[in-house]
């Protein structure tokens, strides 16, 4: 028995086969630069601008001084001086304990008159506890004021362009 090997025979290379192969790499190199072309063209979009974070901390002098006085006009029971103290268009709302809003007051005017409800043979006894602090344009403090006792309440103020009171929430137990 004898291992018999039959011979193939060989087959020639086509005399197109680089041509081929070249074909197919410029086609390939025509894609891949296209690919690159297109996102080259397409539009990117912007870079976001980087976000500067506001420092927190104690709110500028003015914004004190305003608080401060806003404090001393409601205390005299001195309307005008309220009024003065907010601006045209500001909300006021005061929210209990339970989270309910339990007066919203708008307009400077309506305001002052609402602060001063009771006369001064009740006036509100408000004392600020807390230094004044400033995150952005927000801007809070902690107050105590009579309520038969003291009552603690925090204060959430945001002014206008002119150091107006625009909108003050004031949070009570």
């Amino acid at each position: 028995m004898g291992t018999h090997v039959e011979r193939l025979p060989m087959r020639r290379s086509s005399s197109r086969a680089p041509l081929a192969v070249a074909g197919v790499v410029v086609l390939l190199a025509a894609l891949g630069g296209g690919i690159a072309i297109g996102r080259a063209t397409e539009t990117a979009p912007a870079p976001a601008e980087p976000v500067t974070p506001t420092i927190q901390g104690l709110a500028a002098p003015e914004a004190v001084a305003s608080v401060d006085s806003m404090i001393e006009a409601w205390n005299a029971v001195d309307e005008a001086a309220v009024a003065a103290a907010y601006a045209d268009d500001a909300m006021f709302m005061t929210v209990g304990s339970s989270g309910q809003i339990t007066d919203s007051v708008r307009g400077a005017d309506e305001i002052a008159a609402w602060a001063v409800q009771f006369g001064p043979e009740d006036p509100w006894g408000i004392e600020r506890v807390t230094e004044v602090v400033a995150s952005g344009e927000i801007v809070t403090f902690g107050t105590t004021f009579r309520c038969g006792g003291d009552c603690p309440s925090a204060a959430v103020v945001m002014f206008d362009d002119e150091g107006r009171i625009w909108r003050q929430w004031v949070v009570m137990r």
